[in-house]
């Protein structure tokens, strides 16, 4: 028996890459037109770029198979921050931020094989870990009073992980000892929109000499390094190629 079982298992390798179907970060916009201290707040992201990493697949008896994968992705996302107090107030902040990102999906797989062919259909489920690091940001900050000063500042954020499930289906082509697994997935993260702006960069602020000006105190959105908001809801498309 333990012969036989061992004939059954096949482990392949390989690599996986594919494109993000939704925007990977939250974009929000806030603001507040009160006449003694307005200020308008704009974070936002388009990160549709390619994802790729190894792969690693094991074949189990009776069309069952463990899958797991390293995923890497570049995450980018910019910032505009206004903030102004009569009667001659005023603050302008251009952040720009980008990282690195790692998904790690450990998947349970169930196959069937369609009548007189080697082409099987198959889903999939479990567990995911999502990790973002190495978030670099830098900030163009202009303000004018009590005269006109521009600055530029960098950071470079701590790492922020996540847990979630991921679920998908796909077919596997067999051709010339090789695996072709196009698939669709998707992923759900329990702590997406929960997360803080400032969680990637560590909570940085950036100084604000003008919290007491005498026009009021100042509520200036700039302040805050702006880090990432994973959304709770992802898809992507996806081609293994297993050997």
């Amino acid at each position: 028996m333990t012969c036989l079982a061992s004939a059954q298992l096949h482990p392949h390798f390989g690599i996986v890459a594919g494109v993000p179907l939704t925007d990977t970060l939250t974009s929000s916009e806030s603001g507040s037109p009160a006449p003694t201290s307005a200020y308008f707040d704009r974070f936002n992201s388009k990160t549709k770029r390619l994802l790729i990493g190894p792969a690693f697949r094991l074949d189990l008896p009776g069309g069952l198979g463990l899958e797991f994968d390293a995923i890497y992705q570049r995450v980018n996302s910019d910032s505009t921050a206004q903030s102004s107090s009569p009667p001659s107030f005023a603050s302008y902040s251009f952040q720009q931020t980008t990282a690195n990102r790692w998904q790690f999906p450990f998947l349970v797989q169930y196959a069937h094989a369609l009548p007189r062919s080697k082409t099987r259909m198959f889903v999939e489920f479990g567990p995911s870990i999502s990790h973002i690091d190495g978030g670099q940001s830098t900030v163009h900050q202009i303000t004018t009073e009590p005269s006109t000063t521009s600055s530029v500042s960098s950071f470079t954020g701590q790492g922020e992980t996540q847990a979630g499930v991921t679920a998908g289906a796909g077919i596997d082509i067999t051709m010339f000892h090789l695996h072709l697994r196009p698939r669709f997935r998707y992923s759900h993260w329990f702590s997406g929109n929960a997360t803080s702006q400032t969680a990637i960069l560590g909570g940085v602020l950036l100084s604000n000499p003008w919290a007491n000006y005498p026009g009021g105190a100042v509520v200036y959105p700039g302040t805050s390094a702006s880090g990432f908001l994973t959304k709770s809801n992802e898809a992507s498309l996806l081609l293994d190629i297993l050997f």
